[in-house]
């Protein structure tokens, strides 16, 4: 797993995940993830380059959003390829994530 990021706005960061979303990336994803919330960011997640997903990576998902939300901070999943999405739908935490398109979406 790769991880860049970037600060944009006042209250927002993106992180840019590439490579598989599984239980080997949970430090890195926590860790970085935590460093914004700490500094009261608001998470953008491009999962755009995401090659594989599995149950471990919806949660670490979940985990960051309980962390996001547990600071009155959202965490927003954006560019989800068809297969990500398609996951996290049928494991109906659609009905808790923030998914949008694009980034645009999120900061208007």
């Amino acid at each position: 797993m790769q991880i860049e990021s970037e600060k944009i706005k006042n209250n927002y960061a993106i992180l840019y995940l590439k490579g598989k979303l599984d239980s080997n990336a949970e430090n890195i994803i926590k860790e970085e993830a935590n460093k914004f919330i700490k500094d009261k960011k608001n998470i953008i997640m491009d999962l755009s380059k995401i090659s594989y997903i599995n149950s471990s990576g919806l949660g670490i998902l979940v985990s960051v959003l309980k962390k996001a939300k547990s600071e009155n901070l959202k965490l927003h999943l954006v560019n989800l390829q068809s297969y990500v999405e398609e996951l996290i739908n049928s494991s109906q935490l659609d009905r808790i994530f923030s998914i949008k398109n694009n980034i645009k979406d999120v900061i208007g």
